[in-house]
């Protein structure tokens, strides 16, 4: 696995402000880079997904270095114990608070890209710092909006295993691997629930026209009995 250091390209000697610094900077250029066409805008879209991960992983760093360094042996393991559990109950609040928040913009940001604003939707996606199974099934329909194919099934694989009995993601990935292994298949039912009536709907029309074809030559048939005994 890449040291996250290295994809900022910086150490672990650098200093927070630093690597906020670079992350921003790299953030920005790839998330500028994400829509330009072709292989240019995937490029940047997998470039900013690595620079994703690699953040949460020094954040999850940092703020171990922090708690480990922040009680000093002076203080008594009375006062260390109630500022940890101040600590604790200032975390769960804004967790609280955090998760309502990104719910209301995954909301959002399905409703974007039901009104085909993807890069509105992007954007919202970009801000939303838990990527659950929800936020990946969002970033496939983006991505499959761009045509982006394999990114798209990339991500909605990632759904499925963050939450396995989702039969949305299931379904959708289902449709997915339909449509990739079959030129036939309309790409616009992915994220529809009508392609199954629509494929038993061509069936059934199919089978009608066989049976008007019979129909009409056994009608023809009599007929040619008719006149030849006439």
């Amino acid at each position: 696995m890449k040291d996250p250091y290295s994809i900022l390209g910086l150490d672990r000697s650098a200093s927070k402000e630093e690597l906020e610094s670079k992350y921003k900077e790299l953030k920005a250029v790839y998330s500028e880079g994400r829509f330009q066409p072709g292989a240019e805008g995937m490029k940047a879209a997998r470039n900013l997904n690595d620079l994703e991960n690699a953040w949460i992983d020094i954040c999850e760093d940092l703020k171990s270095k922090e708690t480990s360094t922040k009680f000093t042996a002076t203080e008594s393991p009375e006062s260390e114990s109630e500022q940890i559990k101040v600590e604790a109950e200032e975390l769960r609040s804004e967790e609280v608070k955090t998760e309502s928040d990104e719910k209301d913009a995954l909301a959002y940001a399905d409703s974007l890209i039901k009104e085909k604003k993807i890069d509105e939707a992007q954007r919202v996606l970009d801000n939303i710092s838990d990527r659950n199974a929800e936020w990946h099934y969002l970033q496939s329909r983006i991505y499959y909006n761009r045509e982006w194919i394999s990114e798209c099934k990339k991500h909605l694989e990632m759904a499925v295993n963050a939450d396995p009995t989702n039969e949305k993601y299931k379904r959708t990935l289902d449709k997915l691997n339909q449509i990739i292994g079959n030129k036939n298949a309309n790409p616009e039912n992915l994220h529809s629930e009508d392609q199954r009536y629509q494929y038993e709907q061509q069936n059934m029309n199919a089978g009608n026209s066989l049976l008007n074809c019979c129909s009409t030559y056994c009608l023809m048939s009599m007929c040619c009995d008719l006149c030849c005994r006439c």
